[in-house]
Parts: C-alpha cells; structure tokens; sequence
C-alpha cells in the first residue's frame, strides 16, 4: 500500500505540474497530433498506389500504428522526463538520494515525473484502433480481447526495458550526448510491420532489433494470424529483458561513483 500511495502521489505532482502551464500542454497536444498523423498520411499515400504493404492493409496497418501509439503513449508520459533524471542522476552522481529511499529505485524512476501530453496519445492510439476495427473483418471475444491487452502489457515492458538499458549505458559510457535521443531515434521503428524484414533479415531484427515486438504481435493476436508464435516470443524476451535489466543495473551501481552530497 506505500508503494501504490507514492506512486500515485508522484504521478499526481506531474499531473499538476502540466496544468500549471496551459499553453505548453496545448502547443504539445498540437505537436502530438502532427506526430501521430504523419505516419498515417505516409501510409495513405503508399496504399493509394498499392493494393497491400506485404500483405499487409491500410486498414491492418492503421490498427498496428495505433496499437503503438497505445504502448508510446503510456510510456512516454512516464519515461519521457524520468529517463532524463535517470541519466543526470548518474552523470553527476546524485542517486543516492533515490538510492536511499525505502523504494525500489526502477520502479521510483518509472513513475518519478508524469507527462500528461505524451499520455494524452494513449487516447489517440484507441480512438485509431476503434476505427480501424470497422474495416478489419474479425470476430472479437474474450480471450482475444485479453491477449490483445496482455501483449500491450508485455510491450509496455519491451519499450520501458530497451530505453532503461540505453539510459544505464551512461554507467560505463558516460557522454554528454542525451541517452534519450538515442532511443527516441531507435524506437520509431517499432510502428512498422515486421513483415518488412524478410528470410534471415527477419531472425536478425527479432533478436537484436526488439522494438519490433513492442506493437506487432497484438496485430496478429487480432487479425488471428502467426498462430501466436510472435505473442510466445514476446512473452519469453518480456522476461528476459525483466531480468537482464535488473541484472545490468545491480552492476551499474557498482561503477556508480557518488558525488559525496
């Protein structure tokens, strides 16, 4: 019950801390917007010349972008500034005062400092699916229903995982390069289909391009397609980067050098 009080208290104290600056969160949900209807615009004018992507339809490739902005959007209101307090923290050696409280430090960082513009696209991302549900010729029950939310879960993981690991770089590699434009970079990748790697290239991008995981394996837990092969790796490297995430940190903390205050 502690954990779940600070948690809520934290991410009320962003919630409050947008509000106070009315303009900002306007001129953001603008931005927000443009972010989100640029794909979509990109993906329009290729179908207007094109019967299918791969195999893949406008209408499949609308529900996949908006399956991601569902995952972007919740991460990127609670890691978007939190990620960048991670790194100074390190850099400059002011963890312990995080350190020292009587809360476990990944999950104080996850939600130390909330985001409403970025969690606002978490809207957007379902008002896109909704409508391309219309279009897209399937049944939808219980289990599918519940399976589409769990691997939203384990994607959520994906993208939080991924950016903490780049971000605890900064323990050994040290730059003054932003860690989170690294990963902002990488992670854009994750609104395509996976199908656009094909034969070996394919292999590669599922062990060593995770980010492809994030959103396509809930498409294809709704469109019934793979036979749930991708959703069972998802699962499996949800997990792995779970531990080796805690792993990588607990060994950070080793070259972690205090800067004594």
């Amino acid at each position: 019950m502690f954990r779940v009080n600070v948690l809520f208290r934290l991410l009320g104290y962003g919630f409050k801390s947008d509000m106070n600056f009315h303009f900002d969160f306007f001129c953001g949900l603008f931005s927000s917007i443009l972010w989100i209807g640029l794909p979509l615009v990109f993906f329009k004018l290729i179908f207007l010349n094109i019967e299918d992507f791969n195999g893949w339809e406008y209408s499949q490739i609308l529900f996949l972008v908006g399956s991601y902005t569902i995952v972007d959007g919740m991460m990127m209101g609670l890691l978007i500034r939190s990620m960048g307090m991670l790194e100074s923290d390190i850099l400059n050696g002011n963890l312990d005062h995080v350190l020292l409280k009587p809360f476990d430090t990944q999950l104080f960082y996850a939600f130390r400092s909330f985001n409403l513009v970025q969690f606002v696209n978490t809207f957007f991302g379902l008002a896109i699916v909704v409508i391309s549900c219309e279009s897209l010729n399937v049944q939808l029950n219980p289990l599918k229903l519940f399976l589409y939310i769990l691997s939203l879960v384990c994607g959520c993981i994906i993208y939080y995982s991924i950016w903490f690991l780049i971000t605890i770089s900064s323990f050994w590699f040290p730059t003054k390069f932003s860690k989170v434009d690294v990963f902002l970079n990488y992670i854009g990748i994750s609104k395509y289909p996976y199908t656009i790697f094909t034969g070996i290239n394919r292999l590669f991008a599922l062990l060593f391009i995770p980010s492809v995981l994030i959103a396509n394996p809930a498409l294809l837990i709704f469109l019934e397609k793979d036979s749930l092969s991708l959703f069972y790796y998802q699962l499996i490297f949800t997990v792995f980067l779970m531990v080796i995430s805690c792993l990588i940190f607990k060994k950070g903390l080793k070259k972690y050098e205090s800067a004594g205050r």
